[in-house]
């Protein structure tokens, strides 16, 4: 009988079914899985251009600080050997 032959092979079709719907899944969870580690590498990326914008900032109150202090600096030296001067005379 028909049913008889068929009983010990599997349906093609149903196969491919079920492989197609496996691959689809799959597609469809790598999709997610990039969306997600997209929106991980915006916000991380945000992050490190806010925390570099910082630094920038500090290096430029740092170089602000350093040319205040080599001018002051400057300023005593010249005070100071005006003093040996006019103290050896």
């Amino acid at each position: 009988s028909v049913v008889s032959e068929n009983s010990g092979r599997r349906n093609p079709v149903r196969t491919y079914s079920v492989f197609l719907g496996v691959v689809c899944l799959l597609f469809l969870a790598g999709i997610l899985a990039l969306i997600c580690l997209g929106a991980q590498l915006k916000k991380d990326n945000d992050d490190w251009r806010k925390e570099r914008n910082q630094l920038l900032a500090e290096t430029a109150n740092l170089r602000k600080t350093s040319d205040q202090l080599t001018a002051n600096y400057t300023k005593l030296s010249k005070e100071i050997n005006q003093l040996w001067r006019d103290l050896c005379g």
